[in-house]
């Protein structure tokens, strides 16, 4: 997995220009297969070998934090290594910029053919503003689903 997001140049100068309790539009993850060599800055601009676009599954807040999750199946897709994870956003000046940015620095994570085994998984980072700035996305409903351990658990959800 991506050991840690870090929140770009292009990210750092979009929260600075929304005006407190004023929402951060994120737009979407991206998937990547770019391994950066060991200690390779992760301010970048774009992924280095973008590989799938993901919509945004939730957007929680509370307090100063928003935690901005995504999901991802590998139905119908072939193998291959992730690496890298972007979260995108809408700067109203300068179009969608990449907010936040990780890399897996060549240890990342291979993903089966959906043929292969199937997987299943929800990722996601926590933005901490020292703001009151909130965070909004269209979350795609199709895409949500359930952890397994909430199925038929008591206050979970009905098998």
């Amino acid at each position: 997995m991506i050991p840690e997001m870090k929140l770009t140049s292009a990210g750092a100068a979009l929260l600075a220009k929304i005006p407190e309790g004023e929402a951060v539009p994120v737009t979407r993850w991206e998937l990547g297969t770019g391994a950066l060599p060991s200690g390779e800055s992760l301010d970048r601009v774009a992924l280095v070998m973008p590989y799938e676009d993901l919509t945004i599954s939730e957007v929680t807040a509370q307090g100063n934090r928003a935690t901005v999750l995504g999901q991802f199946t590998n139905i119908g897709r072939p193998e291959f290594i992730w690496e890298e994870l972007g979260l995108w956003a809408d700067d109203p000046d300068g179009g969608e910029v990449l907010l936040c940015y990780g890399n897996a620095y060549g240890s990342g994570e291979r993903i089966q053919a959906g043929t292969e085994q199937l997987r299943e998984f929800v990722f996601g980072t926590v933005l901490i503003f020292n703001a009151a700035a909130h965070v909004t996305a269209v979350v795609d409903q199709s895409l949500v689903f359930i952890p397994r351990q909430e199925k038929a658990q008591p206050l979970g959800v009905a098998t």
